[in-house]
């Protein structure tokens, strides 16, 4: 498969090759990583070791790509990334599917994406949102304290507002 390079995101599309260990602290951290025979990789350099970074929107076949996104957590909460250090019940914020597999929350990965509206993956994660709001209705066995958890946290993240929470504050809206 060959050797793996490593990226860490640096915000608006820009990412930085991690050649050594990294000593500087980072709240939150990205890491793209890819062989060389990954083709959906682009590239564009603009400093030394520093790229704009874009993944083309091809379906992925082989293992040549993953992304890693690490976090804080402690027995009781998960914390997220951001100006008002927002966190969620532990217990919430890592769900477990029926055969035992945890992942993340989808009230927790769309506040994720909501920071980034502007960049290039704009488009995807406005569909997300999209997709995800309907399952925020009371007739729906998505837990309405979920969406609730979501808009206070965009709220507070956001003081001055959010394309999202319309959405968010209005039911007749979601479906």
């Amino acid at each position: 498969m060959g050797r793996w390079r490593v990226l860490q995101a640096c915000g608006g599309g820009v990412v930085l090759e991690l050649n050594k260990k990294q000593d500087e602290s980072v709240e939150k951290r990205n890491l793209f990583c890819f062989t060389a025979n990954e083709n959906r990789v682009i590239l564009e350099p603009i400093g030394q070791d520093m790229y704009r970074f874009d993944l083309e929107k091809l379906e992925q076949t082989d293992f040549t790509y993953i992304e890693f996104l690490f976090n804080e957590h402690d027995n009781l909460s998960f914390y997220l990334p951001g100006k008002m250090k927002i966190k969620r019940e532990i217990h919430k914020a890592i769900l477990t599917t029926s055969d035992g597999v945890p992942y993340l929350a989808p009230e927790v990965v769309l506040f994720y994406k909501s920071s980034y509206l502007d960049g290039f993956n704009a488009a995807d994660h406005n569909q997300d949102f999209n997709s995800s709001v309907a399952y925020f209705n009371p007739f729906n066995p998505f837990n309405p304290e979920q969406k609730q958890w979501l808009k206070e946290a965009l709220e507070k993240e956001y003081p001055n507002g959010h394309a999202w929470l319309q959405r968010l504050n209005y039911p007749e809206n979601n479906s």
